[in-house]
């Protein structure tokens, strides 16, 4: 299984490094802060310096993916979602919305 997380702040840094003690999965990590990025290299994933809010379609970012995780700041939240669920990919986030989702 094929994970993409988007953000890797303080919890999507803990959430890729539970899921790289699961053997079974492969993960891509994706953030703008290069800094973070290089905090989980020594981990095996792959990751994506790419900019979430500036990204309008996040298909390429996702092509391979089987389930994508929104760890991305709050404010960030419900965009990022909306994206993820136009780029047509299951997805998982622990984000309360002042917007309902209806999918």
């Amino acid at each position: 299984m094929h994970i993409t997380v988007l953000g890797t702040g303080l919890v999507g840094s803990a959430i890729v490094k539970d899921l790289v003690s699961q053997t079974r999965f492969e993960l891509a990590v994706v953030d703008v802060n290069q800094q973070a990025l290089q905090g989980i290299a020594d981990l095996p994933v792959r990751c994506i310096e790419a900019d979430l809010q500036a990204t309008e379609d996040f298909a390429s970012l996702l092509d391979d993916c089987d389930l994508a995780i929104c760890a991305v700041p709050g404010f960030m939240g419900f965009k990022t979602l909306e994206k993820i669920i136009k780029a047509g990919k299951p997805w998982w986030t622990f984000r309360f919305f002042p917007k309902m989702l209806f999918c």
